[in-house]
């Protein structure tokens, strides 16, 4: 069941996910082709990104949940999670 709900999620037009891999598989066979080897099967490349996010997933439920316990609401998570992300852009390396 989890694999159709990332099938449904990467498929979603705003997240545009699946149609940035389907470029990026197009782009790579057209490289391919160039050099003489076997291109890419954007079957095989969805279902390996979907057996890789889905193990992330499933490794990260546990701590997820665990952090998500000090916040009184998921919208008081993402905007730490906002707050976070943006001052790591602030810091250069």
């Amino acid at each position: 069941m989890l694999s159709e709900l990332l099938d449904d999620w990467i498929s979603d037009e705003p997240l545009s996910l699946a149609k940035c891999l389907r470029a990026e598989v197009e782009s790579a066979n057209e490289q391919c082709g160039s050099l003489q080897i076997e291109s890419l099967d954007c079957k095989v490349v969805t279902e390996k990104c979907n057996a890789f996010l889905e193990s992330v997933c499933v490794e990260s439920e546990g701590l997820v949940k665990e952090k998500c316990q000090y916040f009184p609401n998921s919208e008081a998570f993402i905007y730490f999670l906002t707050i976070l992300l943006d001052a790591f852009r602030e810091v250069s390396f």
